[in-house]
C-alpha cells in the first residue's frame, strides 16, 4: 500500500473514548438559484475533517440548501459530539436558524468561517452556539474538542481559547503561517453525492481588498504553498479517490 496513503487515512490517529465520537462540518445556505456549492463541497470543512479524522475522530463534510442541512445533522444525530457550522455574510442567518432548531439536542455547537471576525461579543453570543471560534481551525477546534473531553462547557475549569470570542471578549483571529504539516483533504470524508470534481488550496489569504470579496479585509496575509506540496496533494487525492477527474 501507498505509505502516503496509510499517513492520512481516516481514523488513524488515537482512539477518542466518548459514545459520541462524530464531527460534522457543515456549510449550508438558504435556497439559491443554481446551488453549485453543493457539486463543489465545502474544501475548507473537507480540509478540516481530515484533520480532526487524523486524530482518531469520525469527521465528515457536508455542503447543502438549510432544509437538506437539518436532515443530514437529524440523519447523523445518535453519534454526532458536535455540528461545526462554516459562517459567512451570506449564511448568518442560517447558521443561526439551524442551531436554534437543534438547541435541545445533545451535541456540542461550534461556529467559525470568516464572519466570527467581525462578530461583536454580543452578536456571538446571539447565534446561540456553544463556542464561536476565529480564524483557521486546525488547531482552535481540535483544542476546544479536547477539552470538553475532560472538563465540559462552563466554569473556572473551562476558560475560553484565545482563539473563542464570548459575550465578554472577541476571539483572536489566528492565522496559521504554515499549513504544510496537516494532512490532505480526503474525499472518501464528504457526504456529498460523488462528484469528479475537485478543487485545490495553493495559498490561504489574500494581499487585496476586492469589495466584493471578504477574505482580503479578513487577513490580508497571503499564504502561499510550495508548488511541490500543491502537486503531491493533487497526486494523493487522485490516488485515494479514483473517480475524481477534474481540477
Amino acid at each position: 500500500m501507498d505509505p502516503v496513503y496509510r499517513n492520512i487515512k481516516a481514523g488513524s490517529g488515537a482512539d477518542v473514548s466518548s459514545d459520541r465520537n462524530e464531527i460534522l462540518f457543515l456549510y449550508t445556505q438558504r435556497w439559491v438559484p443554481g446551488r453549485a456549492f453543493e457539486v463543489i463541497g465545502s474544501l475548507g470543512g473537507l480540509t478540516l475533517a481530515s484533520r480532526l479524522a487524523q486524530k482518531g475522530y469520525q469527521a465528515y463534510s457536508y455542503a447543502g440548501i438549510t432544509p437538506k442541512a437539518a436532515d443530514m445533522i437529524r440523519k447523523r444525530s445518535p453519534g454526532l459530539l458536535a455540528v461545526c457550522f462554516y459562517c459567512d455574510f451570506d449564511n448568518i442567518g442560517a447558521v443561526k436558524a439551524l442551531i436554534r432548531a437543534f438547541s435541545g439536542e445533545p451535541f456540542y455547537r461550534l461556529v467559525g468561517g470568516t464572519q466570527t471576525m467581525h462578530l461583536t461579543p454580543e452578536e456571538a453570543a446571539g447565534l446561540g452556539a456553544d463556542a464561536v471560534l476565529c480564524g483557521d481551525g486546525e488547531e482552535s477546534v481540535l483544542a476546544w474538542l479536547e477539552r470538553i473531553k475532560t472538563t465540559g462547557i462552563g466554569g473556572k475549569a473551562f476558560p475560553p481559547l484565545p482563539q473563542e470570542t464570548t459575550g465578554e471578549k472577541k476571539g483572536h483571529y489566528e492565522l496559521l503561517p504554515d499549513f504544510s504539516s496537516y494532512p490532505v483533504p480526503d474525499d472518501r470524508l464528504s457526504l456529498n453525492p460523488p462528484t469528479a470534481l475537485f478543487s485545490v488550496i495553493s495559498a490561504r489569504g489574500c494581499p487585496h481588498r476586492c469589495a466584493f470579496c471578504f477574505e482580503g479585509g479578513n487577513s490580508k496575509l497571503l499564504r502561499p504553498r510550495e508548488p511541490d506540496a500543491v502537486l503531491e496533494e493533487i497526486r494523493i487525492r487522485l490516488y485515494n479517490t479514483p473517480r475524481l477527474r477534474y481540477l
